[in-house]
């Protein structure tokens, strides 16, 4: 089985869709994308298509390394003349290429396609990641943990053309809204929609922010020194729990279990509470926004006050009929 757990059944699938997609110019991906933004697409030959598999085969250069380069400058190039204001209609870039820097490793992504638009839904000029998944569209219906993890894979796309845009000194607004292309029943038609993505973007944000995730990375925290039985080093290396991974299978747990618990950090009660209060900073400040007690001093503060605070207000209300 591959190493990302889907079937290869699942895998061909979506491959034999993508390709059908791509067809003659990606007749049947610029019609779902053109029905999907029909205030910046006009029609879907309004959508100019380049398609890096072809500029830029992988079969073109004496090493891969030379072609990933190759496409990342062709990425960043139609990224600049957007931005820039040097194109002069909007353009679908397919299979565009980014370099991503985390945890002090770098990886080069490569998401579906790209939308470029010089004049996009607020007259601006604006990028649009695009993402195609072969699972079928039943509208209300459709499987909620695969839109879920799709919008957490556009999510780390996002975070790397900001990066690839940052290092081209390019000023490009994070991408907080996606496009998913899904199938239509029954056929080889796509269906896309825009997805907002900026919860996921945030949580990513946030993953990437929070410190060491391997043990190498850790052991570089401990003093040259420094030994794993002694509780002062142990103590200096930050806490990093959580609850369904740590209590499996860590000797530690209990202790970071602990120190989650003094610190009055979200995390202690695992995903998802954590991700829903981790704007806060700590439960305290969360326990007193979700009573009204505080002021919101930042969006997410904003939108815990907003949606908890609400319930907590009907919760009290059907406990006083209910007494």
């Amino acid at each position: 089985m591959p190493p990302s757990g889907q079937s290869p059944f699942a895998i061909n699938a979506g491959n034999q869709f993508e390709l059908v997609l791509r067809r003659d110019g990606a007749a049947r991906l610029r019609e779902a994308l053109a029905k999907a933004l029909p205030d910046v697409l006009e029609s879907p030959d309004a959508l100019a298509v380049e398609d890096l598999d072809v500029l830029v085969p992988w079969k073109s250069r004496p090493s891969s390394g030379d072609v990933s380069l190759a496409r990342r400058k062709r990425t960043s190039e139609s990224m600049r003349r957007c931005m820039e204001g040097e194109l002069g209609e909007p353009m679908l870039v397919l299979h565009p290429r980014f370099r991503f820097q985390v945890f002090g490793s770098e990886r080069d992504l490569e998401p579906d396609g790209l939308l470029l638009l010089p004049a996009g839904r607020n007259e601006e000029p604006e990028l649009l990641l695009v993402e195609i998944k072969a699972f079928v569209d039943h509208g209300h219906r459709t499987d909620l943990h695969d839109l879920a993890q799709t919008r957490l894979q556009l999510a780390v796309y996002a975070l790397a053309l900001e990066q690839a845009a940052r290092v081209d000194g390019l000023s490009v607004e994070t991408p907080g809204d996606a496009v998913v292309v899904l199938r239509r029943a029954h056929s080889m038609f796509g269906i896309a929609g825009v997805e907002e993505i900026r919860r996921e973007v945030e949580r990513v944000r946030r993953a990437v922010d929070r410190g060491p995730q391997l043990v190498a990375e850790v052991l570089q925290l401990v003093p040259q020194d420094g030994r794993l039985d002694d509780a002062s080093v142990l103590g200096s290396v930050p806490v990093r729990y959580a609850p369904g991974f740590c209590l499996s299978g860590c000797a530690m747990a209990l202790q970071c279990r602990e120190a989650s618990s003094a610190s009055g950090d979200p995390a202690y009660y695992g995903s998802p509470v954590s991700e829903l209060l981790h704007g806060a900073g700590d439960l305290v400040r969360a326990h007193a926004l979700i009573k009204r007690e505080l002021q919101p001093t930042t969006p997410a503060e904003a939108e815990i006050s907003e949606r908890l605070g609400a319930l907590r207000m009907r919760i009290d209300a059907a406990r006083t009929r209910c007494t």
